[in-house]
C-alpha cells in the first residue's frame, strides 16, 4: 500500500512468476517513479501494462530472456536491486548495464551481501553487473538485520538530550547498511564551524540530522539528497515548510537543505504528509518543545508501529545525574541540594555501601581492606544510579571498569572539581576518612588526582570548575544540565 521498496521488488518477482498479477498502492505510491525498471523488464520480454508507467501494474508473469539489459538507476538504487534479486534465474548471459550514477550506493552493497549468503556472487566492472553461482555456498535460512534507518531518530535524541539507549543489537548485523554512518556523522557535527555533509549514502537520515543541525551553533549544509523528492512525499520541501513553522532557519537547495543554528523553537502543528520518516524526525522535535504537535502520527506504522509509544516511555524514564570527583570536594552536599531543587531522589554510594555491609566505611577498610570495599562499591553504584535520582558517587569508584560502563549507560555525569590544597585541608580536618596510601593528605591527594583525573575527564558530561561555593555550583550545574539535556 505504501512501500516503494516492496512495490519495486515485487514488480520484478511478479514478472518472472507465472500467473496474472496486479500491483497497486496508495495515491502517493502510485505517483512514485518505477518507469526505468519497467523499461528494463520489458526489454527482457516482460508483459506489463500500466498507465504512464506508474502503479497500478498488470503483469503477466512468465520466464524472461537472459540477455544483457540496460538500466537507468539515477532515480533509485531499488531498480537495480530488483533486477539483481531475480538475476539468478535469468541465466549466465544476463547482465545489467547501468547508464547513470547509482544513488544510495550502500543499498547495492546490501543486495550483494544478501545474494552472497544464498550462494550467488555479484560482480561489477565499469557499470556492468553480473551474478554468478558460488559453489557449495547456500543458506536456506537467513537472519534479518536490525533496521538502522529506524534507529537514526534515537541516535539524534541521544545526542540532543544526553540520553542513552541500548544499540548492541544494531552492531550484530552483517549487512553494511548506509545508515550505520549516523553515529559518526553526529560526532562530526560538534563545534560551530560551517559544515557540508553529503548524505547520498544514507539520505533517509537527512531529516533526523536536520533536527540536530537546528540545535548546533553554525551553518550546516546537507547535499546529495535529490532522490528524497520522490519518496512518500517531497521530503526536502516538506522539511523546509514544517521546520519554518517551529522557527528553524532553513533554506532548500536542489539536492538538500541549509540550516542556520541554533534556533529557538515555538509551538506549531507539523504535517508529515503521511511520511513515516518525516513523522519520526518531527517526533524528536516534539520532545524538545511541549507545544509541538504532529498530525497523523500513525503514519509511522509503516516501519515502526511502536515509535511514539517508545518515545513516551523514554520520557517517563529520566536519567540519573551522577556526581563524580575526588573525596571531600562536596559531592554529597551538592547532590542533596540538587535533588531538592529538582524534586528528585538523593542517593550516596558511600551510604549504600554501609547499608549493604552493615558497618561504617572506616571499619570495612580496617577489617577487610580497600579491595573488599571496592567490590561492594560496584554493587552500590549499580543500585544508586536509578532513573531520576541525583547520586553522589565515591571518589575511587571510577577506577572500576564496571562502574565506568554503568555511568556511561545510565547517567548524566557531573565532575565536581576542587583545588588539591583545599581537598587536603578538608581531609585533615575531617579525620574520619581512611587514608588511601598512608601518605600525608597533601601528598596523597596529588598522587591520587594524577591517577583519577583522566578517568573523571573521560566520563564527564559536565565539568564544574574549582573555587565555587555551593550556590554557585548548583546554579552552574542546573544551567549546564539545561544546555546539555534540552533544546
Amino acid at each position: 500500500r505504501l512501500a516503494g521498496t516492496t512495490s519495486r521488488f515485487l514488480t520484478a518477482i511478479a514478472a518472472i512468476t507465472p500467473g496474472r498479477w496486479t500491483l497497486t498502492g496508495s495515491e502517493r505510491l502510485r505517483k512514485r517513479p518505477i518507469a526505468p525498471l519497467l523499461r528494463s523488464l520489458r526489454a527482457l520480454g516482460a508483459k506489463i501494462e500500466a498507465t504512464d508507467d506508474r502503479l497500478p501494474l498488470r503483469i503477466e508473469g512468465a520466464p524472461l530472456a537472459g540477455h544483457p539489459v540496460e538500466l537507468d538507476p539515477s532515480r533509485s538504487s531499488q531498480f537495480l536491486s530488483a533486477l539483481l534479486l531475480i538475476a539468478p534465474v535469468l541465466g549466465k548471459r544476463f547482465r545489467i548495464e547501468t547508464s547513470a550514477e547509482i544513488p544510495s550506493r550502500p543499498y547495492i552493497d546490501m543486495t550483494k551481501s544478501a545474494l552472497n549468503k544464498v550462494g550467488w556472487a555479484l560482480r561489477e566492472a565499469d557499470g556492468r553487473f553480473t551474478v554468478r553461482p558460488v559453489r557449495g555456498k547456500r543458506r536456506r535460512v537467513l537472519a534479518v538485520d536490525t533496521d538502522w534507518s529506524a534507529a537514526g531518530a534515537w541516535f539524534v535524541l541521544d545526542a540532543l538530550t544526553c540520553s542513552r539507549f541500548s544499540d548492541a543489537q544494531l552492531w550484530k548485523g552483517g549487512l553494511e547498511q548506509g545508515d550505520r554512518r549516523i553515529p559518526w556523522t553526529l560526532r562530526s557535527m560538534t563545534g560551530s564551524d560551517p559544515l557540508s555533509i553529503n548524505v547520498d549514502a544514507f539520505p533517509d537520515q537527512l531529516m533526523n540530522l536536520a533536527v540536530f543541525a537546528a540545535r548546533r551553533h553554525g551553518r550546516t549544509q546537507f547535499i546529495g539528497a535529490s532522490n528524497l523528492r520522490g519518496k512518500e512525499c517531497d521530503r526536502l520541501s516538506v522539511l523546509v515548510r514544517e521546520f519554518r513553522k517551529v522557527g528553524i532557519r532553513i533554506e532548500e537547495t536542489s539536492d538538500g537543505v541549509v540550516i542556520e543554528g541554533p534556533n529557538r523553537l515555538r509551538a506549531a502543528e507539523l504535517d508529515p504528509e503521511g511520511d513515516h520518516r518525516m513523522a519520526m524526525a518531527f517526533g524528536i522535535l516534539a520532545m524538545m518543545h511541549e507545544g509541538i504537535r504532529i498530525l497523523d502520527p500513525k503514519c509511522v506504522d509503516k516501519s515502526y508501529p511502536g515509535f511514539f509509544d517508545d518515545l513516551a516511555a523514554a520520557q517517563r524514564s529520566p536519567r540519573c545525574i551522577a556526581l563524580i570527583g575526588m573525596r571531600a570536594v562536596g559531592k554529597t552536599t551538592l547532590a542533596r541540594t540538587l535533588a531538592k531543587r529538582l524534586g528528585a531522589t538523593f542517593r550516596d554510594t558511600d551510604d549504600l555501601v554501609e547499608n549493604l555491609l552493615g558497618r561504617r566505611i572506616p571499619d570495612i577498610v580496617r577489617e577487610e581492606g580497600w579491595s573488599a570495599f571496592r567490590r561492594t562499591e560496584e554493587d552500590a553504584v549499580t543500585l544508586g544510579l536509578e532513573a531520576g535520582a541525583v547520586t553522589a558517587v565515591g571518589g575511587g569508584a571510577v577506577e572500576s571498569p564496571l562502574v565506568q560502563r554503568r555511568l556511561r549507560d545510565r547517567a548524566v555525569v557531573v565532575w565536581v572539581r576542587e583545588d588539591a590544597d583545599i581537598i587536603a585541608d578538608r581531609v585533615r580536618r575531617d579525620g574520619r576518612r581512611p587514608s588511601l596510601t598512608g601518605e600525608d593528605p597533601a601528598v596523597e591527594i596529588r598522587q591520587v588526582m594524577a591517577k583519577r583525573e583522566p578517568l573523571y575527564r573521560s566520563l564527564a558530561d559536565i565539568m564544574l570548575p574549582p573555587g565555587l561555593n555551593l550556590e554557585e555550583r548548583v546554579e552552574a550545574c542546573l544551567s549546564d544540565l539545561e544546555n546539555l539535556c534540552s533544546w
